[in-house]
């Protein structure tokens, strides 16, 4: 084997991983987003309301048991900033790395250099094209369902103390249940494991059986969520089948945002995945290591078809959601162990690996992305200002929180605000509608800026403007803008976080994020604006009115 091969190997995953960890540093924030407000906010407010069933209760297919446990975990220890959510999914990703090794590690046949192999499976779990699961905390139980799924397979194909593994399968078969609905497949992919291993017929029966009992559990009192049949997609032929097959190659289209390469790189996938495993099942070479493979594959396969069959409905541009892309680079690693134990001479293995890192390489393309615009994440700010003050703007809370449903949103912000969860608790969202303007605070040398434009809205008035700190604190992301009316009255409130690229041209870099923008009541004709820092007041100027 090349040494140039590791070293390539190496070299992908560290870029990987700095920049996928720069990634969800650069997207992050602690404002609930969409489905967060009813399992994060609403979650807590139901639980301190005694509602302790919200744990069982469905969220779609599914019931996010464990996730909920993280998520009441990250309110109750950590303030509710949301960190501690995604570094759990950071964590759990490493987990099943880990998992793999070990696997690797234990399997007899070890052809590769270890730094190849640890390089390519940290490489391919932490591509990027997986954005959502890696910047969005409520996407926990995606990694989750995977680790223990991974880890059921794992002890079950081992021989030794056959009774405790099978014990320990189906525990791991029970925790990915309780992550999410999915993990009910593990147990009967357990079961299939075990025939093509070629075990006792037992064991596979007493996986069916358990994982009989644990449906019959889970769709106690289920209902069947009902999606509406998107009708461009009504008319396309062999919708499901193509869903399949596109969500299966949904990381190349993060590189190539090309629908049919994406299915083309699907159905090469699960033709080598399947005749491979074929081939060792008829060739009886089917090892401990391998059905763990083996497995893990079919659990990626039953995966997509499972969300061919409850999605489809909705778009075939859907299947590449990158929600869906961490399963499918767990089944890329997979498919690649398997062909590096089946390859026997040096230079097959060269060729092999070779082929990895091209796969590999190609698709770490999508790391270039890691850095793109990020300024959505300030009108997320601007919703929950709006809520908070009392001046709420629902054109910004639709960026949030589905508008069908904007009561409910009002009513977790409320609650939020009132628990002091997260930003709520602390920093420029907790002194909004608090802090009330003093003109014995004045400090005219914290900053210098300006108000740039009031307008009248449905709400009241809107202002914008630019602040650029003397003294910037690099540990503050935002600052309170504090607005008054003529007499000196408090009458809204605004925040910085807004780019001015014509601010960072004319006074420096540390204006580029210094836009602000603050809603204040009735028709305000003679605002002045005032930058909160340092629990002072730091007047702004006034450019022009309209």
């Amino acid at each position: 084997m090349p040494r140039l091969l590791p070293l390539w190997a190496a070299f992908l995953a560290i870029i990987i991983v700095l920049t996928s960890v720069y990634g969800g540093y650069h997207y992050y924030s602690p404002i609930p987003f969409w489905d967060q407000w009813d399992d994060y906010v609403g979650l807590f407010r139901r639980i301190e309301q005694g509602q302790y069933s919200i744990f069982w209760a469905q969220h779609m297919e599914h019931r996010l048991i464990l996730p909920r446990a993280v998520f009441l975990l990250d309110i109750l220890l950590f303030g509710g900033w949301n960190i501690f959510d995604i570094a759990v999914v950071y964590a759990l990703l490493f987990g099943i790395a880990r998992i793999f090794w070990n696997e690797y590690t234990r399997g007899r046949a070890q052809h590769y250099p270890r730094l190849m192999i640890g390089s390519l499976i940290v490489g391919f779990l932490l591509l990027w094209c997986q954005k959502e699961n890696l910047t969005w905390g409520f996407q926990v139980q995606v990694p989750a369902i995977y680790l223990f799924s991974l880890l059921a397979f794992a002890e079950f194909s081992k021989l030794d103390k056959r009774a405790l593994r099978v014990c320990l399968a189906v525990a791991f078969g029970i925790l990915a249940t309780a992550s999410m609905g999915n993990g009910l497949v593990a147990f009967f992919v357990m079961a299939i494991q075990g025939l093509i291993q070629r075990r006792p017929w037992r064991e596979s029966t007493i996986t069916a059986i358990v994982g009989a009992a644990v449906a019959t559990i889970y769709f106690h009192n289920y209902i069947k969520p009902q999606l509406e049949i998107d009708p461009v997609v009504a008319q396309i032929s062999f919708a499901r089948v193509k869903f399949f097959f596109m969500f299966l190659g949904s990381p190349a289209y993060y590189v190539w945002e090309n629908l049919f390469f994406s299915a083309s790189v699907g159905i090469m996938f699960v033709v080598v995945g399947s005749v491979t495993t074929a081939y060792l099942y008829l060739a009886r070479a089917v090892t401990p290591y391998r059905s763990f493979l083996i497995a893990t594959f079919g659990m990626t396969v039953a995966g997509a078809m499972g969300a061919a069959n409850s999605r489809w409905m909705l778009g075939l541009i859907g299947a590449s959601a990158s929600r869906y892309t961490t399963p499918v680079l767990i089944g890329y690693i997979t498919v690649m162990l398997l062909f590096f134990d089946l390859v026997k001479t040096r230079s097959a293995r060269t060729k092999t690996g070779i082929i990895a890192l091209l796969v590999l390489t190609f698709l770490a393309g999508v790391q270039l992305k890691v850095g793109r615009d990020n300024a959505y994440l300030y009108d997320w700010k601007l919703a929950v200002l709006g809520q908070k003050i009392g001046l709420d703007h629902p054109s910004y809370d639709g960026m949030i929180y589905p508008m069908h449903m904007h009561d409910n949103y009002l009513l977790n912000s409320a609650y939020a605000a009132t628990t002091s969860i997260g930003p709520w608790g602390s920093g420029w969202l907790h002194d909004a509608g608090t802090v009330k303007f003093n003109s014995a605070q004045v400090d005219t040398t914290l900053c210098m800026g300006y108000i740039d434009t009031t307008s009248p809205d449905g709400s009241g008035t809107v202002a914008t403007g630019w602040i650029v700190q003397r003294k910037p604190n690099w540990r503050r992301s935002s600052a309170l803008i504090v607005l008054t009316d003529a007499a000196g009255q408090t009458v809204g409130y605004g925040v910085t976080g807004q780019k001015r690229t014509d601010v960072e041209a004319q006074v420096g870099a540390v204006g580029m994020n210094g836009g602000w923008t603050g809603f204040a009541q009735g028709r305000a004709k003679d605002l002045s604006a005032y930058a909160y820092l340092e629990r002072k007041f730091c007047p702004l100027q006034r450019v022009s009115r309209r």
